[in-house]
């Protein structure tokens, strides 16, 4: 079901809501994946990994595996390069320092002035405890493991510092180029006292920033900056002067390796060719990674961490691993849910199960965590990360094999369980990119409609030939369950009805109190005239007669703002409801049945960890209910 969708199907009745039992939770099935800010290494152990989603993740297995640490808005900030498990994160004006892996967390500010916001942690190489913290108010000094902080001798904003490994006096810091951003800026700062005094450069930047600065780990008296406009400038006296590098990539970062060689990022390439580039003459030549041969991941990358032959990156799809220096990459996020979810869907024998995500396509699983695999196969493909183009797919009744997938590139179907999709052909003019709504009749699956901006489009033979029945916007539709005459709009102007497949409408008859609209409606397959209409309110009613008739089964209260239904294929009488919280956000869903024996509501999982938007529910398992969040989740219904 769509998330894009504002009808769906649905029963009536008049509700009741039943004593609460204790909720379910919400666990993920997979696929794991998504967006990855932020990525680091414990110095100590290369198998300790954090990641932030902005969730925080650990692995402590070379990044094979990923473990959840905490909820919350998490920014890395460095791990202790002598405790794999004393980690330090960022946290507005204060710096939080965790001693089991990011589980608990005490603040250490002592030091730090009032309102100054940490921007990074350095630690100083070879020397435990002892470590800076670039702030908004200049480069502070810690010798105990952050507890107390004193000020050195710069005083303004810095982006970022960087200390030389082999003289623990010269410094290295970036200026920051619009004060409260965080942006660095072309000016160097520079002290051979460590802190205690300093003296500027400005080595000019373009119109993309700058990163760094780097130091070269064989020859410290080379210094690396990357410049987003003017490419690599080099310092050959220790960052005294720069020097411009002709033909030197034009990158959004850079790293080095322990054996002197340059990895240059640029994360906004539409092709592999020179998403990741590798140096191993202090960039003066560059090439593709494995003598040519490879590249970076299919990503926006944010972070490249490089251990010997061992490459990590991480961005909006993931993260990503090379055991080759880059010439092939594998997924290895396993663990890590934080995918753009927009649409979930379940094969009509319980078979497959369908996810759409955002600029990834569709996914299909068969309900295990190992189960999942891309099926992408036909459908429309964009640049590395295509965040335009979603995807609402659909299970089509009584034809397991069939989904169909809306995207703003057109509708495709797949006859073979997504092995493969192929587009189906709309009338001339027809964008799906304004379609609001995609829906199959639960009753027939030949029967396929699209709603939107330029009305109603009706297909009645699975896609072979379509017609317009209604030429006004359209927010959603519905085919009643159980009449194939009688169909449901909603318009700017209300909800309209038809009682001949689309030939004329009218005004749904029931009025709704002044002030009232109706925001979605949804049928029940297989019963005519069954409707439930939701307002913008949060008011619930029921209707057993087409429209006519409504009955206020709930009204602004909490628990009334549905968003998603699914009725239960194994018990008739059971009907899941995906309800907003108190907020009307995604983040604080809940999962509820309805009855339609005793008519009471019942809470089953209200969970907001996962984000959930979408439910379906799986044919041939009682009660097994998937959501489509920052990934799948599944409950099971044990009334």
């Amino acid at each position: 079901m769509s998330l894009r969708s504002s009808l769906a199907m649905f029963s009536s009745a008049a509700f009741t809501l039943a004593a609460a039992a204790q909720a379910a939770s919400w666990i993920p099935i997979g696929p794991s994946g998504g967006n990855v800010g932020d990525l680091l290494v414990a110095p100590s152990d290369n198998r300790v990994l954090y990641a932030t989603t902005p969730d925080l993740y650990r692995s402590d297995d070379g990044g094979n595996n990923w473990s959840l640490q905490g909820r919350g808005d998490y920014r890395l900030a460095g791990v202790d390069p002598h405790a794999p498990m004393r980690l330090f994160i960022l946290g507005g004006d204060a710096l939080l320092v965790s001693n089991d892996g990011g589980r608990t967390f005490a603040t250490r500010r002592a030091g730090l002035p009032r309102g100054v916001a940490v921007v990074s942690v350095t630690f100083f190489p070879g020397r435990a405890r002892s470590m800076l913290a670039t702030t908004s108010k200049g480069i502070f000094r810690s010798d105990n493991g952050g507890r107390t902080w004193k000020a050195t001798g710069l005083a303004i904003e810095v982006a970022s510092v960087a200390l030389s490994p082999r003289d623990p006096g010269l410094w290295l810091a970036l200026e920051t180029l619009d004060y409260g951003t965080h942006n660095p800026s072309g000016t160097v700062w520079r002290s051979q006292d460590a802190g205690k005094t300093w003296t500027t450069r400005d080595v000019g930047y373009g119109p993309y920033g700058i990163e760094g600065p780097v130091f070269d780990p064989l020859d410290p008296s080379r210094v690396y900056l990357m410049d987003g406009g003017l490419g690599l400038l080099v310092s050959r006296d220790g960052g005294d002067t720069f020097d411009t590098t002709p033909d030197s990539p034009r990158a959004s970062f850079l790293r080095a390796s322990v054996d002197g060689a340059l990895y240059a990022v640029n994360r906004y390439a539409t092709t592999s060719s020179n998403r990741l580039l590798v140096s191993r003459d202090h960039g003066a030549t560059w090439s593709r990674p494995a003598g040519g041969a490879g590249s970076g991941p299919a990503d926006q990358l944010s972070q490249l961490l490089v251990l010997g032959h061992t490459l990590l990156a991480c961005g909006p799809r993931g993260i990503w691993r090379s055991r080759d220096d880059g010439r092939t990459w594998r997924a290895s996020s396993r663990g890590i849910f934080n995918l753009r979810t927009t649409s979930i869907a379940v094969a009509s024998d319980g078979s497959a199960v369908y996810l759409g995500v955002l600029g990834e396509g569709v996914w299909r699983g068969d309900g295990t965590p190992e189960g999942w695999v891309p099926a992408r196969r036909g459908l429309p493909t964009g640049p590395v990360l295509d965040l335009e183009t979603w995807h609402a797919v659909a299970s089509v009744p009584g034809r397991p094999e069939r989904a169909v997938d809306l995207t703003p590139s057109g509708l495709f179907v797949t006859d073979d369980r997504a092995a493969s999709w192929r587009r189906i052909d709309l009338p001339h003019g027809f964008d799906t990119a304004l379609v609001n709504a995609l829906i199959v009749d639960g009753a027939d699956g030949d029967r396929i409609a699209l709603a939107g901006a330029r009305g109603i489009l009706l297909s009645e033979d699975g896609g072979v030939s379509w017609r317009t029945v209604l030429q006004d916007y359209a927010l959603g539709f519905a085919f009643d369950g159980g009449d194939p005459e009688r169909l449901y709009a909603i318009t700017l102007y209300g909800v309209r009805r038809s009682e001949d497949r689309g030939g004329t409408w009218i005004p749904l008859p029931a009025q709704l109190p002044e002030g009232r609209f109706i925001d979605k409606v949804w049928t029940v397959p297989h019963e005519a005239g069954a409707l439930l209409v939701v307002t913008g309110d949060g008011g619930l009613y029921t209707s057993d007669d087409a429209g006519s008739t409504l009955h206020l089964s709930a009204g602004g209260t909490p628990g009334t703002r549905v968003w998603s239904m699914t009725p239960d294929p194994e018990r008739p009488d059971n009907l899941y409801l995906l309800v907003l919280g108190d907020d009307a956000s995604f983040f604080h869903t809940r999962l509820m049945a309805f009855s339609r024996a005793d008519h009471a509501l019942r809470r089953i999982a209200d969970d907001p960890a996962p984000s959930i938007g979408a439910i379906a529910a799986r044919p041939g398992r009682v009660g097994e209910i998937y959501g489509a969040g920052a990934s799948v989740f599944r409950v099971v219904d044990e009334p």
